[in-house]
């Protein structure tokens, strides 16, 4: 049986380009007068290709995201005067987890899962600090029961073990969870790995594949229908476990002929 449903937070939860979007009207109010043409659109789209939808690029030279956005802002806006990389770094980890944005339904979501009896919870890469804040300015946080990042935990996903210890603190097997993430590698891969039941969300990763067995989604309001054909599929399978092991076994005709 399915006890427990675990996400990822960004673009599974929340929309990360649109909280971008969000962020980046803040930063055009506050930086306006030191920059020759402010425009949301350039400053989103910076953002936007240096986020890389929350992973860094594989080549990327910088170590954390928060010093790649700081640094490239200071090198590709319009800046009248030089600007530094600590100034605008430390803009972004202020405000941008105040300007997510949540994705469509989610609230609902989480809200009939809780009222179903489901345990909720949330495992993250990322700093503890910023998924804490991010996860503080939706409407969720009095409903997620458990909250780990990779910061706090010490390994990034897709390592089994943050999953793993993340299902056993609460009390669960891994075969009794679900996990929904939009990487196929990092959350689908790695849940899968760890012996979780998972499913995709589409559309912020398309030239990575799949994992086979993985059910597809492509809204929230499709997760409560693909959990009950996962739910539905694992009580056949446990009911045909059951009943094998009460089989007698068929007895062999030892007679000589």
């Amino acid at each position: 049986m399915i006890k427990a449903v675990y996400f990822d937070l960004d673009n599974t939860l929340v929309d990360r380009d649109a909280s971008i979007d969000a962020f980046s009207r803040i930063f055009i109010e506050h930086y306006s007068h030191r920059l020759r043409n402010p425009s949301v659109k350039q400053i989103s789209t910076i953002i936007k290709q240096t986020d890389n939808g929350g992973y860094l690029a594989e080549d990327s030279p910088y170590q954390k995201i928060w010093q790649a956005i700081g640094a490239e802002l200071c090198r590709q806006a319009d800046w009248i005067k030089p600007v530094l990389a600590s100034e605008v770094s430390t803009f972004w980890r202020t405000e941008f987890p105040g300007n997510t944005v949540e994705m469509p339904g989610v609230e609902q979501l989480v809200r009939q899962l809780v009222q179903s009896g489901y345990h909720v919870g949330i495992i993250s890469n990322g700093a503890e600090s910023s998924r804490r804040a991010t996860l503080a300015a939706t409407s969720l946080n009095t409903l997620i029961l458990q909250m780990v990042s990779s910061g706090q935990f010490g390994v990034s996903k897709p390592d089994p073990s943050i999953f793993t210890d993340t299902v056993q603190d609460a009390g669960f097997l891994c075969g009794e969870c679900v996990y929904i993430g939009d990487h196929p590698e990092k959350d689908i891969c790695g849940a899968m790995n760890a012996g979780m039941h998972a499913i995709y969300f589409s559309g912020f990763h398309p030239d990575i594949s799949v994992p086979e067995g993985a059910p597809v989604i492509h809204h929230l309001s499709d997760v409560i229908p693909a959990l009950n054909r996962i739910q539905t599929n694992k009580e056949e399978n446990d009911a045909g476990q059951h009943e094998n092991l009460f089989l007698k076994p068929e007895r062999r005709n030892t007679k000589s002929r």
